[in-house]
């Protein structure tokens, strides 16, 4: 039981790292756009 909760929390952690780089990501993103948008 406590082997199945502690790969459960990993999993959960695991998918939060990804979703924060993913969120990274879309702002880098944003911001490239927001400067192409300035240029043209």
């Amino acid at each position: 039981m406590k082997n199945s909760k502690y790969l459960i929390q990993e999993n959960i952690q695991k998918n939060n790292g990804r979703y924060s780089v993913a969120l990274e990501n879309i702002y880098e993103i944003r911001e490239i756009y927001i400067e192409l948008s300035k240029i043209l």
